[in-house]
């Protein structure tokens, strides 16, 4: 099956009703071992740990929690510095 990169509606229909299938499925099974799961609160446990797994992602991704990530932060942060004062001088020179 091949995915389009330029129709992010089509994905995103396509992943709902995968998940919504998923769902109904863990219901059913659920229920053939005798477990009562209501659709709602199931969907909405799912959701809530993607958003959580989501979160933590944003949260990992744009902070500086490593050694590593610090130094490398601060040499961008010097490169950026060096590129404004050096645009200053330029404007300041015209």
């Amino acid at each position: 099956m091949r995915v389009r990169r330029g129709k992010a509606g089509n994905m995103n229909e396509r992943t709902k009703a995968i998940i919504s299938a998923a769902v109904i499925i863990m219901v059913n099974v659920a229920a053939i071992y005798g477990i009562s799961l209501d659709q709602s609160v199931l969907m909405n446990a799912i959701c809530a740990i993607a958003e959580l797994a989501a979160l933590l992602w944003a949260i990992w991704k744009n902070h500086n929690f490593t050694y590593a990530a610090a130094q490398g932060q601060l040499v961008v942060d010097r490169i950026k510095n060096e590129q404004r004062a050096m645009k200053m001088k330029a404007d300041d020179d015209a």
